[in-house]
């Protein structure tokens, strides 16, 4: 076999590695939140047969990070019929210990069928929590 011929052979890889890399970042790059398992399945879908380890890794040495989305839960209901209480602490400047007290109740969704309601108070001056509690409760469907 020629010596040309040897190095064509060797040169093709490299070639549709480049085509891979090019196709690798407009996926990333039109899809911010696409990790490399979403973006092995796009290139799945336009022919390229690749590992996952493989796409990982370009990912990384080009610095295509995925980018995460948060998600927002709105826990507050401002716009409801009920009374508002007044902020009766707006004014006041505590001098001492033990003459303002806060209280905080959360309720804390979990994906199993119990749901935790948590609840605490702590003083104003110091910011030291005095209790805390919780007590599980479990939802009839």
């Amino acid at each position: 076999m020629p010596v040309t011929t040897a190095c064509w052979k060797r040169a093709a890889p490299q070639e549709a590695a480049g085509e891979l890399r090019d196709r690798l970042q407009r996926i990333c790059l039109a899809h911010r939140h696409y990790g490399y398992r979403r973006v092995r399945a796009a290139l799945r879908k336009q022919g390229f047969v690749v590992n996952h380890k493989k796409v990982r890794r370009l990912m990384r040495e080009d610095n295509l990070l995925a980018v995460r989305k948060r998600k927002w839960f709105v826990t507050t209901d401002s716009h409801h019929q009920l009374g508002v209480f007044p902020n009766l602490a707006r004014f006041m400047e505590p001098d001492g210990a033990d003459q303002l007290w806060v209280a905080d109740l959360t309720y804390i969704r979990l994906r199993s069928e119990f749901s935790i309601w948590r609840w605490c108070w702590m003083r104003v001056t110091s910011r030291g929590g005095m209790g805390a509690r919780a007590r599980v409760h479990r939802q009839l469907a």
